[in-house]
């Protein structure tokens, strides 16, 4: 949506595409609504996809119009994202608060954007610090737990959105080289918390699972039970890369266990069609819990053994004995007859 901005620059805050004197500004997608978009790219994206969605429904089909052009179609429904902003005085914050931003104004060490003159000063006091990490940082988890018991727990905004993007090199940075494979595309990941796991799952061999961490307030901006929603859509190739799987059909189990190790309630879907396998965990709450998938492999049928040709049984050799006066023969055969003069011994 287009408004007149006056003076406007790249940089105009709130303005999404600036263009002679015009501001497109952000505006949040209405709550609840299914969203379907078909794009045509001159490729298939590659990789891994990460969504600010739920519930999707993607196609990718060869156009014709060239051997890389695809046309992509996503249905999915919009999510609502809790989002976090605070402002503090610094002798208002707790101490394990201002243990983590004394040494620099960026939480543990870290650097940080900041205003005001003296903002390179030792003194915290003289500083004025802001912070805003990635969603996808470890680190940038952290800040938000760490702050969650100075908030309430509760989010200031709660903001309705429909996304999808590549991830970046450094988000697959030390990911399986299963996950890895850049010639084709190998999943999406999908959820609606604050922050998130960088990439896709991470293979936990002790466990023999994938693991997804995700963490976010526990009370909406209304003060209501936030609860969470995570898809994981992946090709079924890559799955069995990870285990060393073989073709048979995949099985798989979902459980999303929170800070004290207890599985919390969540509705699960597994399922695995034409080619990708699809789980999905929906109506679980938080702050912090890890989303655990564990794959298993139905034995294959084992293949009956042909024990004839053309379909003809191979019959028994039968033996029975002949006598004449005193003289016994034993005959032989499928199906035996004694020889002139003999008679049939009875058994």
């Amino acid at each position: 949506m287009f408004s007149p901005a006056g003076r406007v620059s790249a940089t105009t805050y709130d303005c999404v595409i600036v263009a002679e004197d015009q501001c497109a500004r952000r505006h949040a997608f209405p709550v609840g609504a299914r969203i379907y978009i078909k794009v045509r790219l001159s490729q298939s994206p590659t990789g891994w996809l990460h969504g600010r969605i739920s519930n999707p429904t993607i196609s990718i089909q060869p156009t014709g119009s060239s051997s890389t052009a695809v046309e992509i179609g996503i249905a999915a429904a919009t999510v609502s994202v809790p989002i976090v902003a605070k402002s503090s005085e610094w002798s208002a914050l707790p101490a394990t608060l201002k243990e983590a931003y004394r040494a620099t104004g960026g939480f543990n060490g870290a650097p940080s954007g900041s205003r005001l003159h003296n903002h390179n000063s030792a003194d915290p006091e003289l500083r004025n610090s802001i912070t805003a990490p990635t969603p996808y940082s470890t680190t940038g988890m952290s800040e938000l737990l760490a702050w969650l018991p100075h908030i309430n727990d509760t989010a200031t905004a709660n903001i309705s959105l429909w996304a999808v993007r590549s991830l970046s090199a450094y988000e697959l940075s030390g990911t399986s080289s299963c996950f890895s494979n850049n010639s084709q595309l190998n999943g999406l990941v999908m959820t609606n918390a604050t922050t998130y796991s960088a990439g896709p799952p991470t293979f936990d061999k002790a466990n023999g699972s994938l693991d997804y961490k995700v963490a976010a307030p526990h009370y909406t901006s209304g003060g209501h039970v936030f609860l969470g929603t995570y898809d994981l859509i992946m090709r079924s190739d890559v799955a069995r890369c990870i285990y060393g799987f073989s073709k048979a059909p995949l099985n798989a189990s979902i459980s999303v266990v929170d800070n004290d190790g207890v599985t919390t309630v969540a509705t699960k879907l597994v399922s695995e069609k034409d080619g990708w396998l699809r789980i999905a965990a929906y109506g679980f709450d938080f702050s912090s819990p890890t989303i655990r998938v564990k794959l298993t492999q139905a034995s294959e049928t084992a293949k009956p053994k042909t024990t004839a040709k053309s379909g003809t049984a191979k019959q028994k050799k039968i033996t029975i004995s002949c006598k004449k006066g005193k003289t016994v023969k034993k005959v032989s055969g499928t199906s035996p007859k004694c020889p002139a003069g003999y008679k049939k011994m009875k058994t």
